[in-house]
């Protein structure tokens, strides 16, 4: 066997000849520490495979259970992200595995799965606390090896990242590892050694409150600033409205569809739900651009009478005018052309838009958009209204104390449950006076379909 050489191209190390019984291996060339863990695979094959049988007296300990052969890491990666596809997980969910699973890959090589061991993982750890944001994209970085990456992470100073952004990472190695678990692919999981990431529980004094006082409410409604930044699009003048109003998600508020403005007995409502995109139906299955974050945020709320006032449906109307699927067709998320999904979320655009603004007026960063969920629930929880009322609006899960009870024997007719919801909604009443929408306002951008986004 030669020694090994430093020059890339040419072999880690050569074998000029191996013999086991009667199986032969000549001028055997060695690239990659995956290839050498692959070449040791199959030297452990080819002696199991060319065993002599025992003779008599002879005694080998029995064989343990065989798994499932293992495959290399880029061929199970394939086939897990195709079964997240296949379970309707969001575009945006497979994309977040595959850079965790890239980065694994960083580290590791294409080695059979069966070889990571806890080793690996902690040099991912390594390559997750100094390596540049950009390593998987950048062109310059996508050469580097591992140590190269923490080294540049390390002169750099780069910040350590969040430990709810590690325990993502973690959670997703996990799920992959313990799929590979059950598949019998691997005989237990690497990420078995490694618990989750606690949240340090510091109090950081110079970080605002998520929460909007009567003064900044009045501040954001301004005639004087919010209807000249606002008169630029309808989902500048709506989302804050709603937002304040209906404690909504952004990102709930940003994906509405028309379709999601319905009528319940004389009660316009908005529908937070996914309704299936006709244009994308040529998948063979019903599809939606629109996400949830879980069963309960699926939830209908009546409109509060001061978006009515303001001229909420006058709006609806001027969209069904110009045959508009939705509230908000100049706010864009990106389009893979692939698929014809959103490449990212819609409330990305609206609060990339807002905080400016927010920034403008004097309002710290890190309080946007979510903090009018945090205002609401905060004014309601001040009134005594207990959680569980509140989460018919907010729409958060609810852990109930017997939740068969609660999901099989407790029906809320309808009305009812709107009739409750007016009520809370109504305690919610900021002194801020909202700006009337004037029919016709937005024709221009409603009707140049050019602008639009699916």
């Amino acid at each position: 066997m030669t020694t090994p050489h430093s020059n890339s191209s040419l072999p880690l190390f050569s074998i000029a000849c191996i013999n086991i019984g009667r199986f032969k291996m000549h001028n055997a060339n060695i690239y990659s520490d995956a290839g050498a863990i692959r070449f040791q695979e199959t030297l452990n094959y080819v002696s199991e495979a060319t065993r002599r049988p025992s003779r008599a007296g002879t005694r080998y300990p029995q064989q343990l259970a065989l798994h499932a052969p293992a495959r290399a890491l880029s061929l199970e990666m394939r086939d897990f992200l195709k079964d997240l596809e296949r379970c309707n997980s969001s575009t945006l969910t497979v994309k977040a595995y595959t850079r965790t699973l890239g980065l694994l890959m960083r580290v590791t090589g294409d080695v059979p799965v069966s070889r990571i061991d806890h080793a690996d993982i902690h040099k991912m750890w390594d390559l997750l606390r100094w390596a540049p944001e950009d390593c998987m994209t950048n062109p310059s970085l996508l050469t580097k090896t591992p140590e190269e990456l923490i080294e540049i992470g390390k002169i750099a100073g780069k910040r350590a990242p969040a430990a709810a952004t590690l325990e993502r990472h973690r959670r997703f190695l996990n799920a992959f590892f313990n799929a590979l678990t059950k598949a019998g692919a691997i005989g237990r999981s690497p990420l078995a050694a490694f618990k989750p990431i606690k949240s340090d529980l510091i109090s950081d004094p110079s970080q605002p409150e998520r929460f909007y006082t009567a003064a900044d409410l009045q501040k954001i409604f301004d005639p004087k600033t919010f209807i000249p930044w606002a008169m630029k699009y309808p989902h500048r003048w709506w989302a804050p409205m709603l937002g304040m109003h209906t404690a909504m998600r952004v990102n709930e508020v940003a994906q509405l569809k028309v379709r999601d403005i319905v009528c319940e007995n004389g009660t316009w409502c908005i529908a937070i739900q996914k309704t299936a995109d006709e244009d994308l139906s040529s998948r063979g299955r019903a599809v939606s651009r629109q996400s949830l974050k879980g069963e309960s945020a699926r939830r209908t709320l009546p409109i509060p009478q001061e978006l009515i006032d303001a001229g909420f449906l006058d709006f609806i109307s001027d969209l069904k005018t110009h045959k508009c699927k939705r509230l908000f067709p100049n706010l864009s998320a990106g389009v893979n052309k692939k698929t014809g999904l959103p490449n990212g979320r819609y409330g990305q655009g609206l609060m990339n838009q807002l905080a400016p603004y927010l920034r403008r007026l004097g309002i710290p960063a890190g309080v946007a958009f979510h903090a009018f969920r945090h205002t609401f629930a905060t004014t309601l929880l001040r009134k005594k209204v207990r959680d569980v009322d509140i989460a018919l609006i907010t729409g958060h899960s609810v852990k109930h104390a017997v939740p068969v009870l609660h999901q099989h024997y407790y029906h809320i007719q309808a009305q009812e449950l709107r009739d409750q919801q007016k009520e809370l909604l109504e305690l919610f009443k900021p002194n801020v006076a909202l700006p009337v929408y004037i029919k016709g306002q937005f024709d221009d951008l409603l009707k140049n379909k050019v602008k639009h986004y699916p």
